[in-house]
């Protein structure tokens, strides 16, 4: 494809199973129900008037964060979601090595100043969302960690998010497959995801930048 990237083992193609749109891969390991996307969009710019959009003083990934709790129907400001921290990553050391350096990149300055345009910002915190056609008294605790690339150049956002529940309602359609309750150790679950989050997001690679036109 034109997009890889490296999933722990215990994780499972989710289109193996069902269809998942162009734009995403999705990859779900159903025994804790945790997931993970990573989905190319376009561009969202910050409207000069308004302020809304992402901002890269912020760390792009809060907006996206904070829009993906609005989609769960989970907003922060109705009290369930909390974002609770931002990182913006240093160039160097924390950009993906396969969009900063991917071999299928030719040599031209064009194509290095693309790559020097890359940067890369977390958000971490937790949103209640039911699942599926589930209501709102069976709605579950979810650690959500997203991360955002922007390719400037390429007028193009790379999001990768993983969802790992850290208490699961008894009514939600999940409980057969986890059960109910919170799990023993949250913030060990906490560090294990945003881990793998990154370990996802260090293999992540950009093999064919004519996908973005």
């Amino acid at each position: 494809g034109a997009v890889s990237a490296s999933f722990p083992t215990r994780y499972h193609d989710v289109s193996d199973f069902r269809p998942v749109p162009d734009n995403q891969e999705a990859w779900t390991d159903a025994s804790a129900d945790e997931s993970v996307i990573v989905e190319i969009v376009e561009r969202v710019e910050r409207d000069p008037m308004t302020g809304d959009g992402p901002s890269d003083e912020e760390g792009a990934a809060a907006w996206f964060w904070r829009d993906l709790a609005d989609v769960n129907d989970a907003s922060v400001s109705s009290g369930a979601s909390e974002l609770v921290g931002v990182t913006k990553l240093a160039r160097e050391d924390d950009v993906p090595v396969g969009v900063r350096a991917s071999t299928s990149i030719t040599n031209s300055t064009e194509d290095v100043d693309a790559r020097n345009d890359v940067s890369v910002s977390v958000a971490r915190g937790t949103q209640r969302v039911a699942k599926g056609r589930d209501g709102d008294d069976a709605r579950n605790d979810v650690f959500v960690v997203l991360a955002c690339v922007r390719l400037p150049r390429v007028a193009s956002d790379v999001l990768v998010t993983l969802n790992r529940p850290l208490a699961i309602a008894a009514g939600s359609q999940t409980t057969p497959q986890t059960g109910s309750g919170a799990v023993a150790d949250a913030a060990a679950v906490k560090t294990v995801a945003e881990e793998t989050l990154r370990g996802i997001l260090s293999s992540l690679a950009i093999e064919d930048w004519g996908l973005f036109g």
